[in-house]
């Protein structure tokens, strides 16, 4: 199993909006606020997380959901990158659950 070095967990807010109950903006605004508060990585990880800083930036009250479904999987790529180079129990950026 990976040594994940940050997590953030989104499952509450996701089942949240799928029952109507969370909008799409307080996702943005819980996950911007999520990853700005991850200390920096390394210059690579750092700008992939400004990217998808500034693609939740650009969400607002009219997108669609697979706008904010294209934006997860970019943000699930960057937390399941590797660290190190183990490959067994090695260190990834950040368990997204």
């Amino acid at each position: 199993m990976a040594n994940w070095i940050h997590s953030i967990k989104i499952k509450s807010m996701i089942e949240g909006y799928q029952e109507g109950k969370v909008t799409i903006m307080s996702i943005r605004r819980v996950l911007k606020m999520e990853l700005e508060n991850i200390p920096p990585i390394d210059e690579e990880h750092d700008e992939e997380k400004q990217q998808i800083i500034d693609e939740l930036d650009c969400i607002d009250a009219n997108s669609e959901a697979y706008e904010m479904d294209s934006i997860l999987a970019d943000l699930y790529d960057w937390g399941d990158e590797p660290l190190d180079n183990r490959v067994i129990g090695g260190k990834k950026v950040c368990w997204i659950g």
